[in-house]
């Protein structure tokens, strides 16, 4: 039963994400010689502990996109002032030439940094892109989100778990996955409300 509980959390929390709307709402666009980057997360508002991207678009002085990147950029995320750092490995997204995702899930609120070094048509470019006014936004907290009640993230359950070790293994285990899904259940639609918000809003606009 418990298990049935949590995998429909899980299987909602991921409907929800793939009906809602994927448009880029806020990226960096940036000259870089002879080409143009443009650097984002892939889903936008970002949230922190739920799954995201580096979304990055190249294209030449024409305008056209520049593809089979993959091969020759290399990408890294970074938080906290440089102190830590991951590689992202670059992949092509389907159907959309010249654009590619660098995926990881961001497990901090605050501003990141997308590095991105190597060649593109043998110019050497080492770039890094930070979130920021104008730019693109800073990963949210998702408790500022909420409403009327606050999620836990997974370190709240972690803490919460360790602290009733001396109660039953199988109840622990049981409130933290059925925790986590409904988490992930509720940070999912805040993201689809958003999404589908942002889009009403955009076509009023036109």
């Amino acid at each position: 039963m418990w298990r049935l509980s949590l995998l429909s959390l899980l299987a909602l929390g991921l409907a929800l994400v793939a009906l809602a709307p994927g448009a880029a709402l806020a990226h960096e666009r940036r000259t870089v010689g002879a080409y143009t980057f443009i650097v984002g997360f892939m889903n936008e508002p970002a949230i922190a502990y739920y799954p995201n991207a580096l979304d990055l678009r190249v294209q030449d002085a024409s305008g056209q996109p520049v593809t089979g990147l993959e091969q020759t950029l290399r990408a890294e995320v970074i938080v906290g002032g440089g102190a830590q750092r991951r590689a992202l490995e670059l992949e092509p997204a389907f159907n959309q030439p010249g654009r590619y995702f660098g995926y990881f899930i961001p497990t901090l609120p605050g501003d990141y940094t997308f590095r991105i070094y190597g060649q593109v048509g043998g110019q050497t470019v080492d770039e890094s892109f930070t979130s920021g006014p104008g730019r693109f936004d800073p990963a949210a907290d998702p408790a500022e989100l909420q409403f009327p009640r606050q999620m836990p993230t997974t370190i709240d359950l972690q803490q919460s778990l360790a602290q009733r070790e001396g109660g039953s293994g199988n109840d622990g285990l049981v409130a933290l996955a059925l925790g986590i899904g409904a988490a992930a259940l509720a940070v999912a639609s805040i993201d689809a409300g958003l999404r589908i918000w942002g889009a009403v809003a955009a076509r009023r606009e036109r």
